[in-house]
């Protein structure tokens, strides 16, 4: 199908994911589901405070820098090494059911702002056998090897002392004896929290 630019008339060219026609008129084109009309929306240039070259305003970051000259930043960007760290820390958790492990990841950024557009990141989750347990950990040596490159040398798997949960049963309820771990485990369904620090 063919489209027209609605300020000149002039034939509209497919980008990768703009239509553009001879003037450099910028659209973004869309069909809403269950409707048969075509929706047109301008999109502005702007100018890459790097290379000074003209790019669809969306599609700069936050400091006006296109991919090319972020990425390049971003691959010479080193951090704070004394301030910055990363660390993995294991708790095996013994349960009834076996050996279960909590896990909490930790890593800071510094300075921040940076080229990774975050200072911390933080999560907690569970491994519920070994196997888990080693896909974390390549999971967190993954994400090490990249901030090694960055100048990060505090890099830490540490584990915990075990923990047991033990369970008390009577006619009307089930007491838990170990709330806190109670509070870690929480590995049937993992939950994820990021936070981005300013």
């Amino acid at each position: 199908m063919e489209f027209y630019c609605p300020k000149c008339g002039n034939k509209l060219v497919k980008g990768d994911k703009y239509y553009c026609c001879s003037q450099k008129h910028l659209w973004e084109i869309w069909q809403p589901q269950y409707s048969s009309a075509w929706h047109f929306h301008e999109v502005k240039w702007a100018t890459c405070a790097g290379c000074l070259e003209e790019y669809p305003a969306p599609d700069l970051t936050q400091d006006k820098k296109c991919p090319k000259c972020h990425q390049k930043e971003k691959d010479a960007w080193q951090m704070d090494s004394e301030k910055s760290h990363a660390i993995l820390t294991i708790t095996p958790v013994l349960t009834e059911q076996g050996k279960r492990y909590s896990l909490s990841t930790s890593i800071e950024l510094r300075p921040y702002p940076n080229p990774f557009s975050y200072g911390g990141m933080y999560s907690n989750g569970g491994a519920k056998d070994e196997a888990e347990l080693e896909k974390a950990i390549e999971t967190f040596n993954s994400q090490a090897e990249e901030l090694k490159r960055h100048g990060m040398t505090n890099i830490k798997i540490e584990r915990a002392e075990e923990r047991v949960l033990t369970s008390q049963v009577t006619m009307e309820t089930e007491v838990e004896t170990d709330e806190l771990a109670e509070a870690e485990l929480e590995l049937e369904t993992e939950q994820v929290k990021q936070l981005t620090l300013i």
